[in-house]
């Protein structure tokens, strides 16, 4: 037999005198037997154990200290070297993120400078005196608008200022 389980409150207005009904379940008929089937618990040969415990002595790595039994320590040995005993690369998270063809280009544009700089004096130039002959050609557009406007601005002061504009610089 099942057994049964605890009783369940009653909802209101039913409940008997303690105010709980209990939950009785009618039991399940048995499952039929069928006789060609055999299952897999009694198919496997189950290993017996003996009170004496392993028949094998049980060894210590001597890597990692864990004990094993001799015949799984000679393959145990191999693998702890490998896994626990040497040192890992580092990774380096920017060589994977970055493509190659940008590092490339980002170290040819550096030399390119230097190699510019050197070419100058080393001097810095200010942004009106750079060469426009790598830029692209939108960007000299708008850098000679840019010009175009300080010098507007430039001409607009002097004729507020009453100062000749043969004076403007070049």
């Amino acid at each position: 037999p099942r057994p049964v389980s605890p009783p369940v409150p009653a909802a209101r207005g039913t409940a008997g005198a303690g105010g709980m009904v209990p939950n009785v379940r009618a039991e399940s008929p048995p499952l039929p037997r069928q006789e060609g089937l055999v299952s897999m618990a009694s198919a496997m040969p189950m290993p017996s154990f003996d009170d004496e415990g392993p028949t094998e002595a049980m060894m210590p790595c001597p890597h990692c200290q864990r004990s094993f039994r001799q015949s799984a320590l000679e393959r145990h040995v191999g693998i702890c070297q490998k896994v626990f005993q040497e040192k890992r690369k580092v990774f380096n998270a920017v060589k994977h993120a970055v493509p190659v063809e940008a590092l490339k280009a980002k170290k040819a544009q550096e030399r390119q400078e230097k190699q510019e700089k050197r070419a100058a004096g080393g001097g810095a130039r200010r942004p009106e005196e750079q060469p426009l002959k790598g830029m692209p050609n939108w960007k000299k557009q708008s850098e000679a608008f840019r010009q175009a406007i300080k010098q507007a601005r430039m001409v607009d002061q002097y004729v507020k200022d009453g100062k000749p504009l043969s004076s403007l610089p070049a």
